[in-house]
């Protein structure tokens, strides 16, 4: 009887004719379902970074943007109620 070898991590599995495309599916459905978690990982510390990115950025565009509206608002009240 001729068996084929199939080398895995650290591993030899000696298997002969259908169980050779079960351990090679299983294989492959490891490493595909461990790309999708690295990548769905990958997606939600991308947009992460994005929220707390854009969350200082509004910090920042807040702070000086209400500063300025509210220079450019006092004048025209004023000049409204010497009116």
């Amino acid at each position: 009887m001729k068996h084929d070898y199939i080398k895995m991590k650290n591993t030899h599995e000696k298997t002969e004719g259908i169980n050779v495309r079960v351990t090679k599916e299983k294989r492959y459905r490891k490493i595909r379902n461990q790309k999708q978690r690295r990548q769905s990982n990958q997606r939600e510390e991308d947009e992460r970074k994005e929220i707390e990115e854009t969350g200082r950025q509004n910090r920042q565009t807040d702070d000086g943007g209400e500063m300025s509206d509210r220079r450019k608002r006092l004048p025209t009240r004023e000049t409204s109620e010497e009116r």
